[in-house]
């Protein structure tokens, strides 16, 4: 679903968090979130990133991966690789609970806020800044084996011109904003965050860490992944460089859900810098949804 979306953003000239990794997102279930189409090596990318960053450690050995995968990026050690392997299967313990919980046949509905600090190149054609702040509403109707079988994403920026309504119907997500559809059917299984299949997807290339910490009165786990290139980067039309992205993934043990998401550019001198934020501000389970969401299914 992320990538549809992505999609017909940029078929309107939303190229705002366009790079980086995967994602992502995207995390946080938010579909119309733009990381699944990051899943780029950052030498290809011309926007803002995606994963979690760290200064470049001097010592480093190169994977048994195919360096040709991710030209630009540094491949971590074989002792890292079992590090990573081991936190993947942690993330996946603390969020089976949540999964369990919420990943069941009937209507989900989960809304995020999700914040750009990169705004260097997002402008809209005209010229206008492109809204760096939007409140993102999921509603998908789950069948018995995972798979949806309606959903509905609206991406609230406060601006008819960018806000978007996505839905996807019959195996078909259609953008309503724009009035483009996807050219074939494909399944969608939501998930609640994509942090795990994005790590297992470049664990050759990142450095993941777990941590823990209080943030209000709660316990959270945190998991870190960070991508170190080999060249710095440019990015977008900017004169902006960085030698890394980094990611910070924020669960809680207690109920298993991904409560924020920060993505940050690393510069030479190791500084980090915050470029988007994804909030999860509600989730639910839902008899049914009020009737002007089902309204964009008929």
């Amino acid at each position: 679903m992320k990538n549809k979306i992505a999609y017909f953003i940029m078929a309107v000239g939303l190229l705002v968090l366009i790079t980086g990794s995967l994602r992502y997102q995207q995390g946080l279930a938010q579909k119309s979130s733009l990381r699944e189409i990051l899943k780029l090596d950052p030498a290809q990318s011309t926007g803002s990133p995606d994963i979690v960053q760290r200064v470049v450690s001097e010592q480093r050995e190169e994977a048994d991966s195919t360096p040709e995968r991710f030209p630009n990026s540094v491949y971590v050690t074989s002792k890292q690789k079992t590090t990573n392997d081991e936190i993947i299967a942690m993330a996946k313990e603390i969020s089976a609970k949540a999964n369990l919980t919420y990943l069941s046949p009937g209507w989900l509905h989960i809304t995020s806020l999700k914040e750009a600090f990169f705004t260097e190149s997002a402008t809209l054609p005209d010229g206008s800044p492109v809204p760096t702040k939007s409140t993102n509403d999921l509603w998908v109707l789950l069948g018995s084996d995972g798979y949806a079988v309606q959903a509905v994403t609206i991406d609230d920026t406060g601006d008819p011109r960018t806000t978007q309504i996505t839905v996807f119907q019959d195996g078909i997500w259609s953008n309503l904003s724009v009035g483009m559809a996807a050219p074939e059917k494909e399944t969608y299984r939501p998930t609640l965050s994509d942090f795990i299949s994005f790590a297992e997807a470049y664990k050759d290339i990142l450095d993941l860490e777990i941590t823990e910490l209080e943030m209000d009165g709660n316990q959270l786990v945190v998991f870190t992944a960070t991508q170190h290139f080999q060249e710095p980067v440019n990015m977008a039309k900017s004169p902006i460089v960085v030698v890394g992205a980094a990611g910070r993934y924020y669960y809680s043990p207690a109920t298993g859900l991904p409560l924020k998401t920060e993505e940050y550019h690393i510069y030479p001198g190791g500084e980090l810098k915050l470029t988007r934020q994804i909030s999860l501000i509600n989730i639910e389970i839902v008899e049914t949804p009020p009737a002007e969401i089902l309204a964009y299914f008929k």
